[in-house]
């Protein structure tokens, strides 16, 4: 009865600290970005080694390439980047899904690099039986909260 009422106390606990996420940001592993009405997009990515050319490229959902966004030459580490919504010819783009490489030269080969994009969580949920919070992003839907990198 006891091990109950704990259990019970902490899925209550881990729900409250949880719904102080709803609006925040995020920085969560994914390939895939939403583009709010009147907003940009961002995130990041972490390099191992020092690269001498680093870049961004955002594309559409036809796979067309919307963005290049060179980066240059980058320490290793969290590097963060901004895309403003607008694109190569300075047309603003639709808000939507949007699909997110970064790439990085390194030991004269192009690498591609995981990233991260920060998401706007809009509600969250706690399973049941420890199956721990999940989180409902911006035009992204759930992901699991072990899976976010940084609250921002």
């Amino acid at each position: 009865e006891s091990l109950t009422s704990l259990t019970a106390s902490l899925t209550s606990n881990q729900a409250l600290q949880a719904s102080s996420l709803i609006g925040r940001t995020v920085l969560a592993p994914s390939t895939q970005g939403f583009l709010e009405p009147g907003a940009g997009m961002g995130g990041s990515v972490e390099l191992p080694n020092s690269t001498a050319d680093m870049n961004v490229t955002i594309y559409d959902q036809s796979g067309q390439v919307v963005k290049s966004i060179p980066m240059g030459q980058q320490q290793s580490g969290t590097i963060y980047f901004a895309w403003d919504g607008l694109d190569n010819t300075g047309a603003e783009m639709p808000p939507g899904l949007y699909r997110v490489e970064a790439t990085a030269n390194m030991n004269g080969q192009t690498q591609a690099m995981e990233t991260m994009i920060a998401s706007r969580v809009e509600s969250v949920s706690v399973g049941k039986g420890g199956q721990g919070v999940t989180l409902n992003l911006a035009g992204l839907g759930e992901m699991g909260f072990n899976n976010v990198r940084e609250i921002m």
